[in-house]
Parts: C-alpha cells; sequence; structure tokens
C-alpha cells in the first residue's frame, strides 16, 4: 500500500475459517475468479493450498508467487520446495542460503524485509534511550545472554517484548527504535542456532538508530560492518562496543545516518516491490 505500485484485496484462510466454521478453499476461488487480479502473493504456509494452487494455474492461468518470512526453518523451506511447481517463484527475505541445496534455486528470490515509511522513519525525536531490544527472549539464549550482559555491565537497556507479549501496535513498536541510540539485534533462528537476516534490521536502521548486530554471514551481505552497523563477536564485546559508542557519541550518530542513508536507497518498500514485479515480468 505505501509503495502506491498496485492495489490488492487480502484474504486471510485461518481466519475465514474461524469466523465461518467453513473450509476456504471455495470463497476463496470464488473471490478470484471475481476479482481477476494480476498475481497472487501467498503467505499461506500449508500445503492444503496446493490443490487451489493447482486449480488457478490451470484454469485462471494467474501467476502466483509465495514470500517466506521464516525460510530458514526446516518447515518452511519443505514447503517452499513443494510449492514449486505451482509458483511463478519464492521470495526469500531472511536467507541468502536456505534454497542452495534446492531443486530449483533459479525460481527463489532473495530480497529483504520491506517496512512501511509511514511507520518506520526517523522523525527527529529525542534519542533518550541508549540501547533497546525489542522482542520476545524467553526461547532465545543469545538474546537473553546479551540483554544479561548489559545490565551486568552497568549499560541502562530498555527490553520489552514485542506485539504478541505487550501487545505493541507498529506504531509504539518503531517509537521505541525512534527513541533509541542503539538497537541490539540477534540474527539466530530459533531452531537450531541458524542465521537469519532480521527484519530489526532494516526496522531500526529506518528509525535513526544505530544497529548493533551479532557478527553473522547475513546481514554483512547488505549492510557494511563498522560503516553502516556495528557487529559483535560475543556477550564481553557487545558490552564494550556499546560503552565505547555511548561515549563517543559523533562515532554512534555517524553510522547510525550511514545505515539510515543505505536502507533508504536500497531496501526500500518501492524497490522491494518492484524487483518482484520485474522478475514477474520477465517469467
Amino acid at each position: 500500500e505505501c509503495s502506491g505500485l498496485a492495489s490488492f484485496s487480502i484474504f486471510h484462510p485461518d481466519e475465514y475459517m474461524q469466523r465461518e466454521h467453513k473450509e476456504y478453499f471455495t470463497p476463496l476461488m470464488f473471490e478470484i475468479f471475481q476479482i481477476k487480479p494480476d498475481v497472487i502473493i501467498a503467505t499461506w504456509y500449508s500445503t492444503d493450498i496446493l490443490e487451489l494452487f493447482k486449480q488457478v494455474k490451470e484454469k485462471i492461468g494467474i501467476p502466483i508467487i509465495a514470500l517466506w518470512w521464516d525460510s530458514v526453518s526446516a518447515t518452511q523451506s519443505f514447503m517452499a520446495e513443494s510449492f514449486l511447481p505451482y509458483v511463478a517463484f519464492n521470495i526469500i527475505p531472511d536467507s541468502t542460503m536456505s534454497y542452495s541445496s534446492s531443486s530449483k534455486p533459479e525460481k527463489y528470490l532473495s530480497l529483504w524485509t520491506p517496512e512501511d515509511p509511514r511507520i518506520f522513519n526517523n522523525p527527529k525525536l529525542e534519542r533518550n534511550i541508549d540501547i533497546s531490544f525489542v522482542g520476545t527472549i524467553g526461547n532465545h539464549p543469545e538474546r537473553r545472554g546479551c540483554v544479561n550482559a548489559l545490565k551486568e555491565a552497568g549499560i541502562k537497556i530498555v527490553q520489552t517484548g514485542g506485539q504478541r507479549e505487550n501487545n505493541l501496535t507498529a506504531s509504539d513498536y518503531a517509537l521505541v527504535y525512534k527513541h533509541s541510540k542503539i538497537v541490539l539485534n540477534t540474527s539466530e533462528f530459533s531452531a537450531g542456532g541458524l542465521q537469519q537476516l532480521k527484519g530489526r534490521v532494516f526496522e531500526a536502521t529506518l528509525c535513526g538508530a544505530m544497529l548493533m548486530e551479532f557478527s553473522n554471514p547475513e546481514t554483512s551481505k547488505k549492510f557494511q560492518p563498522g560503516i553502516e552497523y556495528v557487529e559483535f563477536v560475543d556477550e564481553r564485546d557487545l558490552a564494550q562496543k556499546t560503552k565505547y559508542y555511548l561515549d563517543y557519541s559523533d562515532e554512534l550518530t555517524k553510522i547510525a545516518q550511514a545505515g539510515q542513508k543505505r536502507v533508504e536507497q536500497d531496501y526500500s518498500a518501492i524497490k522491494f516491490w518492484n524487483a518482484v514485479f520485474e522478475r514477474l515480468i520477465q517469467k
């Protein structure tokens, strides 16, 4: 919506089934026939939708694109492969390696998380939070260790849960980052410790905070370490670097501004959808 590149209609199969206590196949197929969209973008991760995909492909010919937010999970990786016969391609925003062993790697498009600039932006608010982390830490030992290490070092960190735990709206979530000098991020995926390019990377930098990120091969492919964000290798390194950049605010500001410039120029929502539509046209 924020890109202005297309109009859209949303159908949530899970919400429909909970509300109507009926299967979603027929009403969704009816809506597709009625609207006749130029493209269908699927984020419903269940193999029971494959029959609908087959019908759409054979009877209507509307191209289908699947978007996988957690492609590094074994479940989504398996399903993404199952979708290949029916989709024009799979979009992967969180990894450059999750499809490296795919039977058809050419049917994957590696991008990033597109963020709404109306929510995630830098309105020049007072940066009265030294460092923050917004997200659950209970099932993430890496996150919990980082937060505890900062507290033990005497660094004031604002840590709060996200939408599920604290019912933060997207605007309230973004507001924490707009007031933060530094935003902490870890790249591990909860299942198996795999590395993942988190949406928090783009949310924090768009809001003008300096990103402090665990060293990993995904984020460093999008941003320059030490120039557009700061890497740390362990909890001790995190605490030392946080203290350093809080003491040397000019360096902190310079890196934060460079990170914001990079995400605005190269990883905007408009560029994301332009890349998707260009790939679709090529098909």
